[in-house]
């Protein structure tokens, strides 16, 4: 992704930065002004859910479609929403259920499941998308909505050209939705509104818009470490994490590195080799991030392909994250970091990191089945 094309001025200085990080500083998360929320979205990657409806009827499996006298052909509904900061408090589930508010004005409990991610880039930035599907089977079906068998949408429909690229591909007729269960159920309290954090003063307008200069000043991919802590707390980040599994004598176990003594978030913890995805990485996709990770924290050389885990949404120190955790067998392999029993991990991890690693380690057992 290039830099903002109007913007043709000179790098900010040193003393500017700090001055927009100060004015960032005191937004309350969750309440951030248009025009800094624009220069954000081109800056960062922002994170959104992506919400297919379903549902089972007489043994077919089929998805609601909006119809309109404007148009002969019905068109799949889709709902989406940005992952807000407060969204941690009740988990993707709630971030998927105010998108089905949204799209269907109830806030009825419905079961959903996972299905796949996609990283690309819009007009105003690259975008971190999990698509998820929602069991309407017990929900009146909106008006102006009807449901298809998705075994009558066929490669030459033109219906298809409204579904999102992964949604394509015919592994969604596998959804079974009796195994939802295992991933949670939403309620209405996952309408989740944004607290204010802080109880500072809000800066003025004057203030908000000269930190939106100094953002439109700013390159798109890495940012500036004082702003960069800023954005961190008011938008999700999304990020990248690869686990590195082995098994020795019967056991799995787990690489960690450890954080520098000097790390203003985690000081001299252990942790799984991860980073920031930027928006310039949407270039050459996710892998692009894998390679960084390979590269500056493992000291892998050749690329090797890791395994898809599962995205996990979670809360840490500098503000809520949307990971995408992969994992690597480096069974056969040197790298750096130290290896230790995936069942007696050493005290000092970044607890956050936790659920990534668990995770890892119950695809990988699995896959090794």
């Amino acid at each position: 992704m290039e830099q903002n094309p109007d913007n043709k001025s000179l790098m900010p200085t040193s003393e500017q930065i700090t001055q927009a990080a100060n004015v960032l500083a005191q937004l309350p998360t969750g309440q951030i002004p248009e025009e800094i929320s624009r220069e954000i979205e081109r800056l960062w990657v922002t994170s959104i859910v992506r919400v297919v409806p379903l549902r089972q009827s007489e043994g077919k499996l089929q998805v609601l479609c909006s119809t309109s006298q404007d148009s002969t052909m019905p068109s799949i509904d889709i709902a989406q929403t940005w992952i807000l900061p407060g969204d941690t408090e009740n988990g993707l589930g709630g971030t998927i259920q105010r998108a089905c508010h949204t799209m269907l004005g109830s806030n009825d409990t419905m079961p959903y499941k996972y299905l796949q991610s996609a990283f690309y880039e819009d007009e105003n930035g690259a975008k971190n998308v999990a698509t998820y599907c929602v069991d309407l089977t017990n929900i009146d079906t909106p008006a102006h909505s009807t449901w298809i068998n998705f075994d009558d949408i066929s490669s030459d429909n033109a219906i298809v050209d409204t579904i999102v690229p992964e949604l394509k591909n015919a592994f969604i007729k596998d959804v079974q939705f009796d195994e939802v269960t295992q991933e949670g159920y939403m309620t209405t309290q996952g309408i989740a509104s944004e607290q204010s954090d802080h109880e500072t003063q809000m800066p003025t307008s004057e203030q908000i818009t000269q930190a939106a200069k100094v953002l439109t000043q700013l390159q798109t991919g890495v940012v500036p470490l004082e702003i960069f802590h800023e954005i961190t707390r008011l938008w999700v980040t999304s990020i990248v994490e690869v686990v590195p599994l082995r098994i020795v004598d019967g056991k799995v176990q787990v690489l960690l590195l450890q954080r520098p003594e000097d790390d203003p978030n985690w000081p001299g913890m252990k942790h799984t080799p991860g980073t920031v995805l930027r928006a310039t990485d949407v270039t050459d996709g996710i892998s692009a991030a894998i390679s960084r990770i390979y590269e500056k924290e493992l000291g892998i050389e050749e690329w090797q392909e890791p395994q898809y885990v599962q995205p996990i949404f979670h809360q840490v120190n500098r503000g809520a994250e949307m990971a995408q955790v992969f994992y690597i067998d480096l069974t056969a392999q040197e790298v750096n970091g130290e290896w230790y029993n995936a069942d007696n991990l050493p005290t000092d991890v970044v607890d956050t990191q936790l659920s990534f690693i668990q995770a890892a380690v119950n695809k990988y057992s699995s896959d090794k089945q």
